[in-house]
């Protein structure tokens, strides 16, 4: 087998305190490695301009990093017949969701930490809301595909309301009592509606009877029976909140709404390498200066070392163009294939517009802000768009490397990257896997800061 093919051939051996975790300030401090016509200079970002000539378009990828992390609680469905308050339903540890990105439908990926079933629903408070997530459907891969919702409470305070005590508690007994035969799903009406399937057994329908009668008696024979109603009522309108979740139709979250839902309750996602939680501080430096299009759940990270007064001179001085290309978790998930071309690269949603795709299409030197710039690229040119009528969106899956180097793109920023990982083999297919390695050893040796918050290099 081919060196360039064998996973192990793409692996380095790097120290603990190379592994940046906070960012270097002010952001023109950073260490630079210019990698020229096979020659090494070592500088630094205030320097950045100095190398990259004014005739190259420089792309960026303008995506905004959501606030992915989010933290819920399960519920006990289990418990369903044994209480009649939602809270005592909520398991007290948080389990961490990690977003991933909208599909269609209002259905949406994650990852759920710790085990997590189809069916189950986990709680969070949003706005002083319950807002409900429900495992709808399992990957292959483990991800699980969840809807959001908010649950229609019209059912429980308003019909109830009109009801007098006994139709109120018999309703109650009813659903517990369908609750208790079947806590089942129905598949069919499962993102739409919440219907149990209201099969009960003859015992079931005798003992609804038999305490309906009983009820209807109390109710002729107390003087009070409306102050009783109220009581009742009262006490059960917990127990019909609770019920909705298996009986009312939902309030699906649109796409929008769950993002503002991340962007309220949602922690910044910062790779699992930094060993730490996310602070307020990440808010920002985690997103580049100029982010707008909400949809990653990792930075494109060669960008974050542009400063307002860096990226003012770039829009200054040099052509320049814009993509979207939503980073995904996937970009962190490690080959594990030794032969590298068996190994199937994530999707991550592309967007380039009309107008930019023609700067693109019409440039003969591009440089690349980033490893996502660079697919985003080398994507576009791969679509074989004759010519361009519209923004250019769809699924980006290009896995680029010594076997499948770029067509267009010849010079890259880019920080440094994980052993063995996918973007270390995008930066080969650009100048080989051996030269690679070879700046790398040189970066390690000059003690470069390695990963998101890490230094840089640029191949020109």
């Amino acid at each position: 087998m081919s060196k360039d093919l064998d996973l192990s051939s793409y692996d380095f051996t790097l120290p603990n305190d190379l592994i940046a975790t906070e960012p270097i300030k002010p952001k023109e401090n950073a260490k630079l490695l210019i990698y020229h016509n096979g020659k090494i200079t070592h500088t630094t970002f205030y320097e950045l301009f100095n190398y990259i000539p004014k005739d190259y378009l420089i792309v960026l990828n303008d995506t905004r990093v959501i606030n992915a992390r989010l933290f819920a609680n399960k519920l006990s469905l289990e418990s369903l017949h044994k209480t009649q308050i939602l809270n005592d339903l909520i398991l007290p540890t948080k389990r961490e969701i990690f977003y991933h990105k909208h599909l269609s439908n209002n259905l949406h990926l994650v990852q759920i930490k710790g085990k997590a079933k189809l069916h189950d629903i986990f709680t969070l408070q949003y706005n002083n809301t319950n807002v409900f997530i429900q495992v709808v459907d399992i990957k292959d891969d483990g991800y699980k595909v969840v809807s959001f919702f908010t649950l229609n409470d019209e059912f429980s305070l308003k019909s109830n309301l009109q009801n007098n005590f006994t139709t109120t508690n018999n309703l109650a007994l009813h659903n517990d009592l369908n609750m208790q035969n079947n806590l089942a799903l129905n598949n069919s009406t499962l993102h739409n509606d919440f219907t149990l399937n209201k099969t009960l057994t003859q015992n079931n329908n005798e003992n609804l009877k038999n305490h309906s009668t009983q009820n209807n008696k109390n109710h002729n024979n107390n003087k009070d029976s409306t102050q009783n109603s109220s009581k009742v009522l009262n006490n059960t309108l917990n127990l019909q909140k609770l019920l909705a979740l298996k009986q009312l139709k939902q309030n699906i979250l649109s796409q929008e709404k769950v993002l503002s839902l991340l962007q309220t309750c949602g922690n910044i996602p910062l790779p699992p390498y930094m060993k730490r939680e996310s602070t307020e501080k990440d808010s920002k430096d985690y997103q580049s200066i100029f982010a707008k299009s909400e949809g990653s759940v990792a930075a494109p990270t060669a960008s974050l070392h542009f400063s307002e007064s860096m990226f003012k001179y770039l829009k200054e001085n040099y052509n320049h163009a814009f993509v979207t290309l939503h980073v995904g978790a996937g970009t962190f998930k490690p080959i594990t294939c030794e032969n590298i071309l068996k190994h199937k690269i994530h999707t991550e949603s592309c967007i380039i517009a009309k107008q930019e795709a023609q700067k693109i299409l019409e440039s003969k030197k591009i440089l690349c802000v980033g490893t996502t710039a660079m697919r985003s690229v080398e994507w576009l040119i791969r679509e074989n768009v004759a010519q361009i009528e519209s923004d250019i969106i769809g699924e980006n899956a290009i896995f680029l490397n010594p076997f499948n180097p770029p067509k267009k793109v010849k010079a890259l920023l880019t920080n440094f990257h994980l052993p063995k990982s996918s973007l270390l083999m995008l930066v080969s297919s650009i100048i080989g896997r051996e030269e690679t390695l070879r700046i790398y050893e040189e970066a390690i040796a000059n003690k470069y800061r390695f990963y998101s918050y890490g230094d840089g290099m640029l191949i020109i």
